[in-house]
């Protein structure tokens, strides 16, 4: 049991996080953690790295899906 921010009890299992990748290389790492605010990235290049970063985590949890089947 735990206590909510509106005072309320709750039972039962508690919620998992999300599920996340290994970061591959530093640009991943500067752009995607608190780090992010020391860097100015140029035009585009976060916009790049998160899409490559996410289309890695789709392909991931296609792959598992298939597993499963």
């Amino acid at each position: 049991m735990w206590r909510t921010d509106h005072g309320k009890y709750h039972e039962g299992l508690a919620m998992k996080k999300k599920p996340r990748l290994k970061m591959k290389g530093g640009d991943e790492y500067d752009a995607l953690t608190k780090a992010r605010k020391y860097y100015h990235f140029g035009s585009g290049v976060l916009r790049k790295i998160k899409r490559q970063y996410n289309k890695r985590f789709r392909k991931e949890g296609k792959d598992e899906t298939k597993d499963i089947c």
